[in-house]
């Protein structure tokens, strides 16, 4: 389950540029109050912070101070009283109610809501402010939902809760504490129930438990006015061959589009294309790191390959004879859908906001180039080949090791780098095949596992290559191939 980050923004500048500096899921929760998902850019921000040796939040507070705050993009000084109000949180409804409480306190700038000064302003958060913050939500509920009943059912739910809490007497909305979930869902409803876990229950354990959009009232939004280029094909078309040279030069009008003072990361492209038979299909062009599409001008190299891709499998999806001779392409859209965009302040000389060493800016280009996603592992401290490592979803910041991490490392450097998931049978090999490198033993505490002693041989088969076998008992198993 990935981790989830939210931000709730103050902010009168409601331009899409600005909106768009920290991730490109957005919902437009008032006039002047947008939520921030930031949970799919969390490890890409984190990566940043690593890089540039500043800690994750106050290098939010620096894309913050230069997008939203007059002051500092006069001087290209932090201001150290921001315009703008935040709170980072995670879970948006209650980072919505720091932010009412901190604009009720006059309080501006960033506040972690898992700080001291974030836990002590949520606390103290008043029933005014509270109610307040619900009649929003129960709009944006009341938006979505189908049914009219449902939504005069919700309004009658709140009435009967706000006289409850009056009769109750409880003084503070921290005062619903003393209630369960079960309780409060049969005689008011699941709605106010969720309002009651997400307050409460899921602020005294620091995270939620049970976030989901279909639960939160989320609405995406989307910028008025979308970047896009169209094209009227002089000639039907139907082969990659055909489509990819004017697929680039429409990428090259893209680049013309966008600014060039500031650079702006492309996160997804929509390409929309029109058959003869006026059929529409659509093919997303999404990129795992933020791309700069201006850096490839002149031959687009990554995009062209994420839109081969997503053009063959949209092919192999349908059917193929959909597309042919027959039935070409006549026209299409290509539309920017996700982009970044990065403050100055972070751009170097190159315009980038990355000063990653080069094996890294490397990964991350190949991992933008590739059908599938790049995974990078870690060892942990454990002896068994199947669990002694994880996956690395960013680059963690270089920690004291721990004790006998040396000797994992020794024996990892004799194990292969491939492995199969379950181990293969084989026939009993010559001993002049085999050299031995380790025993494992299982782990005796856990009584799932149901392997015994193993004993690991690098063998080399008539054909050269290296394996990676061991016997159980008395018979032999293919667990891994060196490289």
């Amino acid at each position: 389950m990935k981790p989830s980050k939210w931000m709730i923004l103050e902010t009168t500048d409601v331009s899409q540029e600005k909106l768009q500096c920290l991730t490109t899921h957005l919902m437009q929760w008032s006039p002047n109050v947008w939520i921030l998902d930031l949970s799919d850019f969390l490890s890409y921000w984190k990566r940043q912070s690593v890089s540039l040796q500043i800690p994750l939040l106050a290098l939010w507070r620096i894309v913050l101070q230069q997008t939203f705050d007059r002051e500092s993009l006069q001087s290209n000084v932090l201001s150290l009283h921001p315009s703008y109000r935040a709170c980072c949180c995670n879970h948006p409804w209650q980072g919505v109610l720091t932010l009412a409480h901190m604009k009720r306190r006059n309080i501006n700038g960033l506040i972690d809501w898992q700080s001291r000064i974030g836990q002590e302003l949520y606390e103290t958060v008043e029933w005014d402010t509270w109610w307040e913050c619900v009649e929003s939500i129960v709009k944006h509920w009341q938006f979505l939902s189908k049914r009219q009943k449902a939504s005069e059912e919700l309004g009658q739910q709140c009435r009967r809760w706000k006289q409850s809490v009056a009769q109750l007497g409880l003084a503070s909305p921290q005062a619903m504490q003393g209630l369960n979930y079960q309780g409060v869902q049969r005689r008011f409803g699941k709605r106010i129930a969720q309002l009651w876990r997400w307050t409460v229950e899921d602020a005294t354990k620091g995270h939620s438990v049970d976030f989901e959009k279909e639960n939160f009232p989320w609405r995406d939004w989307r910028p008025s006015e979308p970047v896009e280029v169209a094209r009227i094909l002089d000639a039907p078309i139907w082969h990659w061959k055909q489509v990819g040279p004017w697929f680039m030069e429409d990428l090259d009008r893209l680049c013309k589009i966008l600014s060039p003072y500031q650079p702006e990361y492309i996160m997804t492209l929509c390409w929309r294309f029109t058959l003869e038979d006026w059929q529409e299909w659509e093919v997303p062009i999404h990129f795992r790191h933020p791309h700069r599409l201006q850096k490839e001008q002149g031959h687009h190299k990554t995009t062209l390959l994420q839109a081969k891709y997503g053009f063959e499998q949209l092919q192999k999806d349908h059917n193929t004879a959909a597309l042919d001779a027959w039935n070409p392409i006549i026209e299409w859209t290509i539309t920017i859908q996700e982009k970044l965009v990065i403050p100055p302040m972070l751009i170097n000389l190159f315009g980038e906001i990355d000063p990653l060493d080069e094996d890294k800016s490397r990964f991350h280009q190949l991992d933008n180039q590739l059908p599938i996603p790049l995974q990078r592992f870690r060892l942990v401290e454990n002896w068994e080949p199947e669990t002694s490592f994880q996956p690395l979803q960013w680059e963690p910041p270089a920690e004291a090791q721990a004790p006998f991490a040396e000797a994992y490392n020794a024996v990892a450097q004799q194990r292969p780098l491939f492995l199969y998931k379950t181990p293969q049978t084989i026939d009993t090999p010559s001993q002049t095949q085999l050299h031995f490198l380790e025993s494992v033993m299982p782990q005796w505490w856990d009584h799932a596992q149901s392997h015994g002693e193993r004993h690991y041989y690098k063998m080399t088969n008539p054909q050269g290559k290296m394996l990676w076998v061991f016997r159980e008992s008395n018979t032999w198993y293919l667990h891994g191939v060196f490289g």
